[in-house]
């Protein structure tokens, strides 16, 4: 049985299957394989046209649903070789590799860690603060708008956003990070950590 056929199958108490409705699916069913139907002249050019936008529709509704769950973050900023980047996080993953560049670029994506509706607000609600300090930079994950909702109750239920950096910086400049349970790697850095 092929797949046409098991969704027509599936819509048979519809009565939705008939040439008035989807005057190409009756076709589509008789086929063996989509690629006997597309080379026996069962299905129209104007058929398969309909097929594929309801493939491009359908991929790019899913697409755009899963994309807003997704935050990034990107900066570039000054640094000397010997300045300090510090770094504050709680959890998600630290990718940092050094350059022979006299500045540091800052990518965060920040993405839920579950999939309820309440999981994809707490995205929105987490930020990345990335400052310049006295000769250094200071990158923090900032969940402080995730502690309490309009009411003023605890609004932490559940688990915290990842926030997933990745992070280049001059190859002599100094590292400083406080971290919860992040996954980290340090690639080519020449001084202490």
């Amino acid at each position: 049985m092929t797949w046409i056929q098991v969704q027509a199958s599936r819509l048979n108490g519809f009565k939705a299957l008939n040439s008035e409705t989807f005057g190409f699916l009756p076709s589509l069913t008789r086929c063996e394989s989509w690629k006997s139907c597309l080379i026996g002249g069962k299905i129209t050019m104007r058929n398969s046209a309909r097929i594929i936008c309801m493939l491009v529709l359908s991929l790019g509704a899913a697409s755009a649903s899963f994309g807003q769950t997704v935050k990034e973050v990107r900066k570039t900023l000054p640094l000397s070789a010997d300045g300090v980047v510090s770094i504050e996080t709680f959890k998600g993953t630290l990718v940092i590799t050094a350059w022979e560049s006299p500045q540091v670029e800052v990518l965060a994506k920040i993405e839920p860690d579950g999939a309820s509706s309440l999981d994809a607000e707490k995205v929105q609600n987490t930020e990345v603060r990335i400052e310049t300090s006295g000769g250094g930079i200071q990158i923090k994950s900032d969940y402080g708008r995730l502690n309490q909702n309009s009411n003023g109750f605890d609004d932490n239920e559940g688990s915290l956003p990842l926030i997933n950096y990745t992070i280049r910086m001059p190859a002599t400049g100094r590292l400083n990070i406080s971290d919860h349970k992040s996954t980290t790697r340090i690639e080519g850095l020449r001084s202490e950590v």
